[in-house]
């Protein structure tokens, strides 16, 4: 019975594969999955093999709805190609059947990810089909993320708020994960609670909003936390970060600290020093106490300022403050040192030594660093160490010596000591014998300067022995000087003397006396001789009393001994006048000054006078000479008697008729042209007197 049994089936099993040869030979394939991002164009292959072709096949698409209803979209025959109106796939699938039959969808929306049916038909092998589920995928935007603003305390006892991470607008939902440092953070019961919200927005895209609570430590005050956001995208999974954040934490202080603020570095006396004290926790201890272990001297703040320190303000300064928590007081010290120098002390067997004897003299100052000394007068070094050896001394050696003490390894360190020396020895008078030639009744002031010590006392005597008053004399360390004044009547001779308990000394001052000062007979023999060479070169005048050119050659080699012709700054004069009578002046006041006198009519001479000091600056002007010296009802008394300054004044007249313009460049040079006299009836013969104008006077000053 079995084996019966065993043979039937068989049988059957051999006619039911036979059968299924004979109608299933249709067959279809297609891909499990296509993916495409969210607007873009998908297409869906379905593959097929057949023995009847592509005219005798029938090719049919539809979709199943998440319900698992099926609806036909698409219809293919030997005579037709139908897409199915009224779908939401009508405007927007093709179908190509060369080769593969491809199903493009254009525009991709998130209602497309459904599953897609490709069922192929034959009216000889039977029909077959394939599905693909169509994914659709949109990235997200750039996460955010927002941390507390306020403080969390360690001493919390439930996880507090920390911080919140937002994406939008994702398709699949995308996954948010927080992060301390390298280390994420998951969930763990009453020490992290990682609380996430998803949002579905109207387009249909997702939003994930992710809150991190979690108990701090104070380690956490410098730790760094942020959100990693993974999505999908078609055939890869993306990952994003936002920023990093940090979080203030509040734990109690354990411990303080006190330290310099300033000055950086080593300290010295006279500074300002600024001690500050904090404690480690957040926030800062309130109350400190700062003591001063060596005098226990204290102060209730967290910054001591101490001005102007000492050598006293050394040792530890001690900060402490009170736990709130515990009850206990915490403390901290530091050592403090200031470096000090103290004043130089100069000390000498002496300070008064004979000329020719040997001082010396030491500097010391108690300093905390190693020091410098250095020995200066007038500014300048003229020892090196802290002893001064002054050998054979002189004059030259009293004064005043400065001893420097300073510290190389600190800036600005330093201190000094004086030490006053005098030479005692005879009066010696500084300068030679005096000779010099001054003006008759000027006054003269001689100067006298001695040396020696005990200071001398200066006086005047002339070469009767008389003595002549005079000014105190002026004391300083180095000499004393006595000046005095006198009159020059005559040739004259003064002495100065000099005494002291070492001896005495004279020097003597010889004056002769001058009618004129040798600059101002310098001036007249300058002027004169460059007046002589222009009315001599250029005119043609009446013949003069005395000839320009001999006159300059006396003027020239007749003036006083040793004195030379002096360098007139004025530069050119241009006179522009019909008739004109020149005089030149020199007045022998203290100034070089010349006085030209034009006389452009008889009863109204004009003067123009100019200081000639070498200091005179560069300019140019024009002087209309308008000004008459001479009364006009009194033509005929001389103009000496009327100006008395004019008495003593040494004149030169020279009368001249002049018709050209020149410029001579010469030491004084005055220049003059006159306009044409006016033609008339009786020719050049005529006697008619010339046109007169204003003279017009244009000085150059070099």
């Amino acid at each position: 019975m079995a084996l019966r049994d065993t043979g039937s089936l068989l049988v059957g099993l051999l006619l039911l594969f036979h059968t299924w040869g004979a109608w299933s030979k249709v067959t279809v394939s297609m891909e499990d999955r296509v993916e495409v991002s969210l607007g873009q164009t998908a297409h869906i292959t379905c593959m097929f093999t057949s023995d009847d072709g592509i005219g005798g096949m029938t090719i049919q698409w539809s979709y199943v709805t998440r319900s698992g209803e099926n609806h036909r979209i698409y219809h293919q025959d030997s005579l037709m190609t139908n897409v199915e109106p009224g779908t939401p796939y009508t405007d927007r699938i093709s179908v190509t059947s060369a080769g593969d039959i491809v199903l493009s969808i254009r525009n991709v929306k998130l209602e497309d990810e459904v599953e897609f049916v490709c069922l192929v038909s034959s009216l000889t092998d039977g029909s077959s089909e394939g599905r693909t589920k169509l994914l659709v995928f949109e990235a997200p935007s750039q996460p955010t993320i927002e941390g507390v603003q306020t403080g969390i305390s360690v001493s919390e006892h439930h996880p507090s708020m920390i911080g919140s991470c937002e994406v939008k607008n994702g398709y699949p939902k995308p996954n948010i994960t927080w992060y301390k440092g390298n280390t994420p953070l998951h969930s763990y019961q009453d020490v992290v609670d990682v609380m996430s919200r998803t949002t579905v927005e109207s387009s249909g895209l997702y939003s994930v909003t992710s809150e991190l609570r979690m108990k701090v430590k104070k380690e956490d005050k410098d730790a760094q936390f942020y959100c990693e956001v993974t999505y999908f995208v078609p055939r890869e999974t993306m990952m994003t970060e936002t920023v990093r954040i940090n979080i203030t934490v509040y734990y109690p202080s354990t411990a303080v600290n006190i330290w310099v603020e300033s000055p950086k570095g080593r300290i010295k006396e006279g500074d300002t020093i600024e001690l500050h004290c904090s404690g480690n926790g957040n926030p800062q201890i309130e109350s400190f106490t700062i003591k001063h272990l060596l005098d226990g001297k204290t102060w209730d703040t967290n910054m001591l300022v101490l001005e102007n320190v000492t050598r006293q303000n050394s040792g530890v300064y001690e900060c402490s403050s009170m736990d709130m928590d515990t009850g206990e007081e915490i403390s901290a010290n530091t050592s403090l040192f200031v470096n000090y120098l103290s004043r130089a002390n100069v000390i000498s067997e002496k300070n008064e030594v004979y000329q020719g004897e040997e001082l010396n003299a030491t500097c010391n100052a108690v300093a905390s660093l190693k020091t410098e000394t250095t020995w200066l007068k007038d500014e300048k070094v003229v020892a090196k160490g802290h002893i001064l050896t002054l050998q054979d001394a002189t004059f030259d050696t009293a004064g005043t010596y400065t001893c420097k003490v300073t510290v190389p390894d600190m800036e600005g360190m330093e201190t000094s000591g004086t030490l006053r020396v005098y030479v005692q020895g005879p009066p010696e008078i500084i300068g030679e014998d005096f000779k010099a030639i001054e003006t008759f009744e000027s006054t003269v002031d001689l100067s006298c300067k001695v040396r020696g010590f005990p200071v001398p006392e200066i006086t005047w005597t002339n070469t009767d022995g008389k003595n002549i008053s005079t000014t105190p004399q002026t004391v300083t360390e180095e000499s004393a000087e006595s000046v005095v004044s006198v009159k020059v009547t005559s040739d004259m001779t003064v002495f100065c003397n000099a005494t002291n308990e070492h001896g005495t000394e004279a020097v003597t001052f010889s004056i002769k006396a001058s009618e004129f000062p040798a600059a101002h007979i310098s001036c007249l023999c300058s002027l004169s001789c460059c007046l002589c060479v222009c009315l001599h070169l250029f005119t043609s005048p009446p013949t003069p009393s005395v000839p320009p050119r001999l006159l300059c050659l006396c003027l020239f080699f007749f003036r006083p001994e040793g004195l030379e012709l002096c360098h007139v700054p004025l530069y050119g004069v241009a006179c522009d006048s019909g008739h004109l009578n020149v005089y030149l002046l020199l007045f022998p006041t203290r100034q070089c000054e010349a006085v030209l006198l034009l006389n452009v009519h008889p009863s109204s001479p004009t003067v123009v006078t100019r200081s000639v000091l070498p200091s005179v600056p560069s300019t140019c002007f024009q002087l209309h000479t308008t000004t008459p010296l001479l009364q006009p009802q009194q033509p005929q008394q001389p103009f000496q008697q009327q100006f008395p300054m004019f008495q003593r004044a040494m004149v030169l007249s020279l009368r001249s008729s002049l018709s050209a313009s020149f410029f001579w460049p010469f030491w004084g040079v005055c220049s003059t042209s006159s306009t044409k006299r006016e033609s008339s009836a009786a020719g050049p013969a005529s006697k008619t007197s010339p046109k007169r104008s204003p003279t017009k006077i244009t000085l150059w000053w070099r």
